[in-house]
Formats: C-alpha cells, sequence, structure tokens
C-alpha cells in the first residue's frame, strides 16, 4: 500500500495505526524503489492500481473497537466536509463513505553474474 502524499502521510498512518495496531508506516513509492535499488535487483514491473474500499467494511475486516470505529469515521466525515484531510480521500456513495486504496506492485529481479 502506497503512502499518502508527505503533508497527510502522518495523519494516514495514524489513522490506519488505530485499525491496525501492528501498522508501522506506510512506505512511498519513491521508497519502495530505493529497497529494491538499495538491494541491487533490477526492477522489471512497477504498476500502481487503486482498490475502492468501504469504510465499514475495512472497520470489520480488523474487528475495529466501536470507540475507535467512531473516531475513524468522525475523521472520515471530517475530510468529506472539507475540514480536515485524512489522507484517504474519502468520498460518499450508495454504499457508505468509501475511499480508494493504493497498491504499488513492483516486480524485480536479482541482476546475472555470469558474463
Amino acid at each position: 500500500m502506497e503512502a499518502a502524499e508527505e503533508n497527510l502521510r502522518t495523519t494516514q498512518d495514524e489513522i490506519e495505526a488505530l485499525r491496525d495496531p501492528s501498522h508501522i508506516r506506510n512506505l512511498s513509492r519513491t521508497e519502495m524503489l530505493k529497497l529494491f535499488s538499495d538491494n541491487h535487483l533490477v526492477v522489471e514491473k512497477c504498476d500502481t492500481t487503486k482498490m475502492a474500499k468501504n469504510l465499514s467494511e475495512w472497520l470489520d475486516f480488523t474487528k475495529t473497537p466501536t470507540s475507535i470505529r467512531r473516531d475513524i469515521t468522525s475523521r472520515f466525515m471530517d475530510d468529506l466536509e472539507g475540514r480536515k484531510q485524512t489522507g484517504f480521500q474519502p468520498y460518499q456513495t450508495d454504499e457508505g463513505i468509501c475511499f480508494d486504496h493504493k497498491w504499488t506492485m513492483i516486480i524485480g529481479r536479482k541482476p546475472s553474474t555470469i558474463q
């Protein structure tokens, strides 16, 4: 999962950690690519996909406690109403509050040492 733009990254990670206490930090695309470079891997493919998520289902998935669920929902509502951005860019649908998770897939390979 790719990190939100830098100015919203801390807020997004904070919300992720509220929902899932094992969450540490999302990486940016640049940071992910640097991991490949630092480990001498050749990037064969790098694609980003947005996956629509329903907020309620996302919170259900981790059995988020009611008080935390209310807090996160309130933050999303604040974002929807233009008060404070979350980094999730939520939107309203007939299904409720939704957002798009940005997933980055990077495929790399070790360069051949045979010359």
